[in-house]
């Protein structure tokens, strides 16, 4: 291994108290010497400051200001890195292993050049305590690329060339612009799966994985197709009615619930 190969772990943060301690105690506990952390916070009112400050030592940057988004937080922090690579982590997630990144760059330090995007599995834990093991191999994750986000971004390592190449995320996008990083990727190389590596806990709840932000996220993933020149898919517009399907069943429903609460209030006691 290149001994001086360095990683960079960034960390977008907004009200994160209740989990940011478990995620960096998770980071400082890797037996991989070369990791930089470097986190951007927009202006935290919950006591995610206070943490920050305990932690400065260990941490290689950090600043706390308003931001216009997570993509716009994760930019500000990818400026301030030094890292051959930048690996984005959840704030409410966890590393799966205190040997998992000395794991994962025993393999990516010997990848070719020009690869750009490298990954493995997560460990997805459900709200209710289930969990699944998910990361596809690239050669069936490929199959999907046109349709949306076909591998698991908190297994995602991008090469530093990456961002130097293409910039950072696109804040115009709130959803998928993690999904336009692989779009754009592929106009040089292929991204490489990482055998047997569970990278992450993930947890149930972010943005992207609401019900309610399905359509919004799949119009943000039509839109970039289109911009790559993308034609339509069966798999893009057979998710997309599911959602809209989805939508009216539960607004229906929250209807029907508030129809009967003001029937109740209605009612002579």
């Amino acid at each position: 291994m290149k001994s001086t190969t360095k990683l960079s772990i960034i960390i977008a943060t907004y009200n994160c108290a209740r989990t940011l301690e478990d995620c960096l105690t998770s980071i400082f506990e890797q037996t991989y010497p070369h990791i930089e952390v470097v986190v951007a916070d927009g202006a935290s009112t919950d006591g995610t400051l206070d943490i920050l400050r305990s932690y400065s030592g260990k941490l290689g940057n950090w600043i706390s200001e308003p931001d216009r988004g997570l993509y716009d937080a994760l930019n500000k922090a990818i400026d301030r890195t030094t890292g051959d690579w930048i690996y984005v982590m959840g704030a409410d997630d966890t590393l799966h292993a205190p040997n998992i990144i000395e794991q994962a760059m025993k393999q990516l330090v010997n990848l070719d050049e020009t690869t750009m995007i490298a990954y493995g599995a997560i460990n997805y834990v459900y709200g209710d305590g289930r969990q699944k093991i998910w990361g596809p191999r690239w050669e069936i994750a490929k199959r999907h690329v046109r349709s949306r986000m076909p591998i698991p971004h908190q297994g995602v390592f991008h090469a530093r060339s990456l961002f130097d190449r293409f910039g950072g995320f696109d804040t115009e996008l709130q959803i998928a612009g993690d999904y336009k990083i692989i779009i754009q990727s592929l106009t040089i190389a292929e991204p490489v799966f990482l055998e047997n590596l569970c990278i992450a806990n993930h947890h149930e709840g972010g943005k992207s994985s609401l019900r309610e932000n399905r359509i919004k996220s799949l119009m943000e993933v039509r839109k970039i197709q289109i911009d790559y020149g993308y034609p339509i898919t069966f798999d893009w517009l057979f998710t997309y009615a599911k959602g809209i399907i989805w939508t009216i069943l539960i607004r229906a429903r929250s209807a029907l619930s508030f129809a009967s609460q003001r029937r109740n209030r209605l009612l002579p006691k």
